[in-house]
């Protein structure tokens, strides 16, 4: 079986979102060789994006959590009350640190076993086809651009899924339709997805 992942495989691992179970449990069975992972080459870059912007958001509420802090230690009144909010501020920046490993060991796994799909220049030019008739981003159009083309070129009756939590975006009738012609079912949930696959192996 071929099962087709994104950037959010990616992050619900890292982050150990609600699903991140099941996905486990999806990689775990790509590193036993039972199914055969694909991902966009694209896919890879996306979460350090969300990372690195997170981390920046947590800067900024870290520089104005150590302004009032300041402003509020000048009372002697609140001296407790800033003891116990000073820790936190450098726990705000140790989570980016935290995440970056993970997501570094992540990939590492993901690599050895993962089969990624280069972006090439037909590829890039159907995104911008779906960008204009499926109202996709720049970034969701070169996904799934990537994934319904490696999806065109398999050949034999093999099992395949395409798994994303983007549902807003990839679960539409035209994408659907399409995937299902090439025999490829999408799942909007990694825990659906997995009962899936293991109906099939």
């Amino acid at each position: 079986m071929i099962v087709y992942v994104e950037s959010n495989f990616i992050l619900e691992l890292v982050l150990a979102q609600e699903e991140s179970t099941s996905a486990e449990q999806i990689l775990g069975l790509a590193e036993e060789r039972k199914i055969k992972l694909l991902l966009p080459s694209f896919s890879i870059m996306e979460p350090f994006w969300t990372i690195q912007g997170r981390g920046k958001q947590r800067k900024s509420i870290q520089q104005s959590l150590n302004r009032e802090l300041e402003q509020l230690q000048r009372s002697m009144y609140n001296q407790e009350l800033v003891s116990v909010f000073q820790p936190l501020t450098k726990t705000i920046i140790d989570v980016e640190i935290k995440e970056m490993d993970m997501l570094e060991k992540t990939l590492s796994r993901l690599l050895k076993i993962g089969i990624t799909i280069d972006v090439s220049s037909s590829i890039f030019d159907d995104s911008i086809r779906y960008q204009e008739e499926l109202g996709l981003s720049p970034p969701d159009a070169i996904i799934y651009s990537s994934i319904i083309t490696n999806v065109k070129q398999q050949t034999g009756d093999e099992a395949k899924v395409f798994v994303s939590r983007n549902w807003k975006d990839f679960d539409q009738e035209e994408i659907v339709e399409e995937l299902q012609s090439f025999h490829c079912k999408f799942f909007s949930n990694f825990r659906s997805a997995l009962g899936y696959i293991h109906s099939r192996l």
